[in-house]
């Protein structure tokens, strides 16, 4: 890279250098470890709270040191009067540097002489290796254009981001879609760039066009670079009054004095304009509240309105202001956000409402929130309505009726004209019809049913988008909906004439009681949602109106509604995405070596959809929300943090998934979860007078998971809890409204974004070292992806610090170990890849060996395996693949179909780490591959156990190892947890062959001081102890306790079998029944004691070669299932994976080992004496997983 090795240094205005620092921060940073030659130009932030002090004219210095301390460059920047500097920018030109170390030297230097400040030095190192750069295809990149439910001829104008890899496409290079041989008008706007410079090549491009469909299917469509410009009709003027927008089919303004939504509006009817009528009080967007009283947008007579894009293909323009009383100018309530769309060549109009709500929920409702749209001719009204309901068409006179409208009250019923009575079906299509003698007006709704209600009405000329419908109604009797089965849905919010966001009084007696039964409630979310105030939530509708010659046929008409309702897309090759590097570490879907991985993600898409609709987890407040855990016989989820927001990261999780596949069931639920946090999970506005009152609330905040409902925060002081609202926690999630906007050019998702990201850099303050835990191993991750969108320098005083305190300390010693420090599954890869920091593979190194470290760190071991060439790990990862879709319950019929642990949104993390496995894997040869097929591994090698409160006194064990001693000699046993399982108290008692009690080992007790034992026990951590010896033959080792399950092999002894009791769990390996003809293995999904897994279970009988498998779920269609194993000459023998085991004949003797070649020396040398557990029948078969450790 040309160029001096610095650059000018500048001042960055920031809010934060008049705000009292926690702590002082003076260091340079730079905003990577080590720089490519090739490298776009990189970034360096000094943060001082010194110099934000100094008077002007007080002189900055950075100089740029080699590995010898000789200055090799220096930059200045002197102190203004009146601006502070606390923070000064300047770029890195590593490509002039040769390879080497380097250091970042600072100063301050007093105007007055009074002596100088040196602050924290900046390293960095110049490697050798440049990196990879590609070229963008001549002969272009496919699109994936998904078929859409449509008859005849159709268009959908699609906007869609395209990752494009480094070195691609120059800024002033545009890309076109071509359909068949033939370029087609395209709009082409970079939306990120791979560095922070102008002329850096572009990471993610917008691209809009018009796709065409023939009875539902896309025509061809290629992307390639554009040769030239094609001529497009759409033109947009701005004067100081308005806003003029014409598509060549349609042409409207929009006021910026007094915003009444698209005015004017005239539609071309060949080669005449057609005026609509706009009705005098037509106010665009307006709301009505309790008592009656309109609120418009058109009396905000001061709105914002901003032109946002304005290209050949797409234009859109902003409006945001309050609503105003026409009344009474003074009097204000509830703030608008509304964008309009317009598309060349098309004769429609989109729109986006927001409605952010800024009153005391306690204190007032609303009874309508709507957008109205003139879609009759002027001096026309409408002659005759139609609408779609189930998919039928339904028409009427507008003259018998004199307005027109459908109600969706709820998910699956819908009122057609009326509000009283029986549905006129179960859900709306998402469109109404007018038509007069000169015009049809289509009107669309999106997510009607999702997030009912919603309602679409016409009268009078206009036809309206109902956020909260004008018609609302009871859908569910007061005490119903308070049922165990009923109460998560919230319905209080969803239901009745008028938006009450208040939790009543009935529904926290109800939880209250439940408490008082169940101790379900310690973090008392429900006293906090019941206080909670709905202020700063907001609700949004995405809508528009289509207009036709007047004689258009109605299933023409019909059908492109239904076009316009669904929102089509479309995406480039996933081979094509991957491929391009800008998510890194992944792999495409549909590699037929990872089918079974790949089924897995598949059916998370199935599984969560299928999970709404069981819990019925519809309605504007929640769909597409999240749960904690699920109880699959209550078809409920646990109340405990019901709902989730991006607690874990896992918003993010589906538009990686559609990145990598296309898969529209992906692109649906990301959609719907980022949706929910747009509008719920986001705080929008806190009233001037709540300043303060609530813990943490503060405008850009995401919601925590503590408060009952979804925006539920504590009051300040009220319960000693972690906070409940946070710009930058191991629960916020912001970068998935980057990535909606980047995979959709989504507008709406920036704007909240923005919101975010302003509050970040305005409030969050910085520091030279920000500890370990969750919360930093979340924000690495956030900020990692963020910075490289939008390369501001501000965030390199958060991400470069953050990076040193995360590795800076062994990740054995974070709090909840490797829980917190994986807890961000894929931070360490996302990092990695970008700063190049060689300390995240060392403190990986150190934190995984090649076995046992939990469900934690698949991805980064397989980095390692990439990184270091670990064969080693190769088998456990690919086991780990190969057996992935084990723990899914699929039963196609059944609603509970692609049930799976990630239905708790803490075990989904495990899918994000799925496609980094795969990519190392995807390095290995064919050979290497069939080589770690063959050696294999045993994930979960543990000794089975059974779970209940078996004590030494009564000689009950929950476990009994048999090792063989040969020669009576001294011998080590060591206890190290199963795989990321809480240990809970036991008591390992050992006898010696001669009937001796040796010693009594108690397990998770507690320390000299009172305090609680470190609760898992892995690698270099597991307890170890020394047994004396000095009889040679089989020692027992029998535990007590709840569930006492440890790593085999236990001892350091040549062999160890145990013996099974029933209901014995985790028996995973050799099954011995001697001298029994034949025996019958039962399994069973019991209730689960926590919660709800599918179980999956396979036996092979080792004498006939028959196999069984199946998976079980409580609450399913299938909760139980057996098998019968014919014995041969010495017994039964089976090969066995099962959660949980219980068999008949029940006094029949069964010994369990991890290898074969185990029993003969045990058994040959005690025969069968004194082998039996207590073989009562347990009535509890593992109905599931005991949930995580909550983090």
């Amino acid at each position: 890279m040309p160029g001096t090795p610095l650059e000018t240094l500048r001042r960055i205005d920031s809010p934060l250098a008049t705000l009292p620092a926690k702590v002082a921060a003076n260091a340079v940073w730079c905003d990577r470890v080590v720089y490519a030659p090739n490298d776009p130009a990189g970034q360096l932030l000094v943060v001082s709270t010194v110099l934000s002090k100094a008077s002007a004219g007080t002189r900055l210095e950075v100089s740029l040191l080699d590995g010898k301390g000789q200055a090799l460059a220096t930059e200045s920047y002197l102190t203004e009067e009146g601006k502070p500097a606390y923070l000064v920018a300047g770029k890195l030109n590593a490509g002039a540097l040769p390879e080497g170390s380097y250091t970042l030297a600072a100063r301050i230097v007093l105007s007055s002489g009074g002596g100088e400040t040196a602050l924290v030095s900046g390293t960095f190192s110049v490697g050798k290796a440049l990196r990879p750069e590609a070229g963008f295809p001549a002969a272009g990149v496919p699109l994936m254009v998904p078929p859409i439910e449509a008859t005849g001829e159709t268009i959908a104008p699609i906007s869609f981001g395209v990752p494009l890899p480094f070195g691609a496409l120059s800024p002033g290079e545009k890309l076109e879609v071509w359909e068949g041989d033939q370029p087609i008008l395209t709009q082409s706007q970079p939306m990120a760039y791979w560095g922070p410079g102008p002329d850096d090549s572009v990471r993610w491009m917008g691209i809009s066009f018009v796709a065409r469909y023939r009875d539902g299917k896309a025509q061809k469509y290629v992307l390639k670079k554009a040769a030239a410009e094609v001529a497009s009709p759409l033109k947009v003027a701005e004067s100081a009054e308005s806003v003029v927008i014409e598509t060549g089919a349609v042409r409207f303004q929009i006021s910026k004095r007094a915003f009444r939504g698209p005015e004017q509006i005239e539609v071309k009817q060949g080669e005449t304009w057609a005026r609509l009528s706009t009705t005098v009080n037509s106010a665009g967007a307006y709301l009505v509240d309790e008592k009656g009283t309109r609120y418009e947008a058109s009396a905000d007579l001061a709105p914002e309105v901003r032109i946002d894009e304005n290209g050949p293909v797409r234009a859109a323009v902003s409006i945001r202001g309050w609503y105003v009383n026409p009344a009474n100018p003074q009097d204000r309530l509830c703030q608008f956000q509304v964008r309009l769309y317009a598309y060349a060549g098309l004769s429609r109009i989109d729109g986006f409402q927001r409605t952010i709500i800024t009153y005391d929920t306690h204190a007032r409702k609303l009874a309508d929130v709507g957008f109205s749209v003139p879609v009759a001719a002027a001096g026309q009204n409408a002659v005759q309505w139609y609408t779609g309901i189930d998919g039928q068409i339904q028409s009427g006179s507008v003259a018998s009726t004199g307005s027109v409208f459908f109600a969706q009250a709820a998910p699956d019923a819908v009122w057609l004209n009326h509000i009283d009575g029986d549905p006129a079906g179960k859900r709306s299509d998402g469109w109404l019809a007018v038509r007069d003698s000169t015009v049809t007006a289509a009107g669309f709704l999106r997510d009607v049913w999702e997030k009912f209600p919603k309602e679409i009405s016409y009268s009078s000329g206009e036809m309206t988008f109902h956020s909260w419908p004008k018609h609302g109604r009871r859908i569910v009797a007061p005490e119903e909906e308070i049922k165990r089965e009923n109460i998560h849905r919230n319905l209080f919010a969803h239901q009745g004439p008028l938006l009450d966001l208040q939790l009543p009084e009935v529904y926290f007696n109800q939880l209250r009681t439940w408490h008082d039964a169940l101790r379900w409630d310690r973090e008392n979310t429900s006293f906090i949602g019941y206080r909670s105030d709905g202020s700063g939530v907001s609700m949004s509708i995405r809508f528009g109106v289509e207009y036709f010659p007047g004689k258009t046929p109605d299933a023409a008409v019909a059908s492109q509604s239904m076009v316009n309702q669904t929102a089509p897309s479309a995406i480039t090759d996933p081979a094509w995405n991957v491929g391009s590097g800008v998510i890194p570490f992944l792999t495409a879907a549909g590699d037929p070596r990872w089918e079974r991985s790949d089924a897995l993600l598949e059916a998370y898409a199935t599984g969560m959809s299928n999970l709404a609709a069981v819990g019925r987890i519809y309605g504007m407040w929640i769909y597409g929300n999240t749960n904690n855990n699920w109880d699959t016989g209550l078809k409920a989820p646990w109340l405990h943090r019901i709902w989730q927001n991006s607690h874990y990261g896992h918003a993010s999780f589906p538009w990686k998934f559609y990145f990598r596949s296309g898969d529209p069931r992906f692109l649906k639920m990301a959609r719907a979860q980022t949706g929910n946090l747009m509008d719920v999970g986001i705080v929008h506005y806190v009233p001037p007078e709540e300043a303060g009152t609530y813990a943490g609330k503060t405008p850009g905040g995401l919601y925590h998971a503590k408060g009952w409902l979804p925006w539920g925060v504590r009051l300040r002081g009220e319960f000693p809890t972690d906070s409940d609202v946070g710009i930058l926690q191991h629960w916020t999630n912001p970068k998935v409204f980057l990535e909606r906007y980047l995979t959709e050019v989504d507008l709406e998702a920036r704007d909240v974004f923005d919101l975010w990201y302003n509050r970040l850099v305005s409030q969050y303050q910085y520091r030279s070292h920000y500890g370990v835990g969750r919360e930093l191993t979340q924000s690495i991750s956030e900020l990692v992806d963020i910075y490289q969108t939008i390369w501001d320098p501000r965030l390199v005083g958060y991400l470069r610090p953050m990076g040193d305190s995360a590795l800076g300390t062994p990740f054995w010693n974070y709090p909840s170990q490797l829980g917190f420090a994986f807890f961000n599954r894929t931070w360490p890869i996302r990092y990695f890849v970008f700063a190049r920091d060689p300390k995240v593979i060392e403190r990986l190194e150190e934190a995984l060996p090649t076995e046992n470290y939990g469900p934690y760190g698949m991805a980064s071991a397989a980095l390692l395996l990439s990184q270091k060439k670990e064969m080693e790990r190769a088998p456990r990862l690919l086991s780990v693949l190969e057996n992935a879709d084990q723990k899914v319950f699929r039963s196609p019929g059944d609603p509970l179909d692609g049930y799976g642990a990630y239905s708790s949104a803490v075990d989904s993390r495990m899918l994000d780490e799925i496609p980094g496995v795969q990519a190392a894997l995807a390095e290995l040869s064919p050979a290497e591959l069939n080589k770690a097929r063959a050696q294999g591994v045993n994930l979960d090698p543990v000794f089975p156990a059974r779970s209940g409160k078996n004590q030494v006194r009564d000689g009950s064990e929950s476990a009994l190892i048999l090792a063989l001693n040969p020669d009576g000699r001294p011998f080590k046993l060591r206890f190290e947890s199963r795989m990321g399982v809480d240990m809970l108290p036991s008591i390992a008692r050992i006898v010696d062959p001669a009937g001796k009690e040796v010693r009594q080992i108690p397990l998770h007790d507690r320390n000299a001081d009172g305090s609680p034992r470190q609760l898992r026990y892995l690698s270099n951590e597991a307890p170890v102890f020394e047994i004396p010896g000095g009889l040679p033959g089989v020692y027992r080792i029998e535990f007590y306790g709840y569930y006492p399950i440890y790593r085999a092999p236990l001892t350091d002894l040549p062999n160890e079998v145990a013996v099974l009791g029933q209901g014995s769990q985790a028996v995973n390996g050799f099954l011995f029944a001697p001298k029994a003809g034949q025996l019958t293995l039962n399994f069973a999904a019991g209730k689960p004691q926590g919660a709800s897994r599918p179980l999956s279970f396979a036996v092979q009988n080792l004498d006939d070669g028959k196999t069984f498998e199946t998976i079980l779920l409580f609450g399913s269609s299938r909760t139980s299932d057996s098998v019968t194993l014919q014995g041969g000459l010495q017994g039964v023998r089976a090969e066995v994976s099962a959660p949980g085991l219980s068999w008949l004949p029940a006094d029949q003797t069964v010994f369990f080992a991890h290898r074969w070649d185990d029993f003969a020396p045990v058994l040959g040398r005690i025969g069968e004496q004194s082998t039996k557990l207590d073989n009562t029948s347990l009535p509890a078969a593992p109905g599931g997983e005991s949930a995580g450790a909550e983090e």
